[in-house]
């Protein structure tokens, strides 16, 4: 198989970490590339010019990150990341759909701040803001009191290594005291010391 992704993109690093804690490294290539190029072979891969991209054995693509991570989670059904049933499940999808809003309103954030300036629009930035900061006071209050490892709990922390990265004037770790003594526990997995990017 193999997985297209940019070094930097948190949906594609999710992935990755994925494929780190299910012990898939033997069976993933990782391809690095730039979505911005247009690269041919994620084009024609994925027709949304994305990351991450996974190319299964059978040569089909999938794409979109919750839709790689759960089928390369069923991959190996020892160590679920994923739950099955049950309101575990549905609480575990919780937490990364949570984590993934606030990557999706980091990214949106930050592409609208390299717009030329009288494109730009505050009242939009200032929502994506309150956003994040919402959702980072939720997840401050809710963390689970150990350090389960699932697809939400993996997902938050990468959500917040972006932050680090595209928004460190945010300073999120300000009053948020449960939420920063909880990452620096998750962020000493090997998954996330080998997929962390760097400026």
């Amino acid at each position: 198989m193999i997985l297209y992704y940019s070094p930097t993109s948190p949906y594609a690093r999710k992935a990755r970490a994925v494929i780190i804690e299910k012990r898939l490294q033997k069976k993933v290539r990782e391809i690095a590339l730039m979505p911005y190029e247009n690269p041919k072979d994620l084009l024609a891969a994925n027709p949304l010019g994305k990351v991450p991209t996974l190319i299964m054995k059978n040569g089909e693509a999938l794409f979109d990150s919750p839709v790689i991570c759960e089928y390369l989670d069923q991959l190996e059904e020892k160590k679920a990341l994923i739950p099955n049933n049950g309101d575990k499940r549905w609480s575990v999808l919780r937490a990364e759909a949570l984590a993934d809003g606030i990557m999706d309103a980091a990214y949106l954030t930050v592409m609208e701040q390299k717009r030329d300036a009288e494109l730009q629009s505050q009242s939009w930035t200032n929502r994506l803001k309150e956003a994040i900061e919402r959702s980072l006071d939720h997840a401050n209050k809710s963390l689970p009191t150990n350090t389960d490892i699932n697809i939400g709990t993996l997902s938050l922390n990468i959500a917040l290594d972006y932050l680090d990265l595209r928004m460190p004037e945010l300073k999120w770790r300000k009053g948020r005291k449960n939420l920063e003594k909880w990452v620096e526990k998750i962020s000493q997995r090997s998954s996330m010391i080998l997929t962390k990017p760097t400026p």
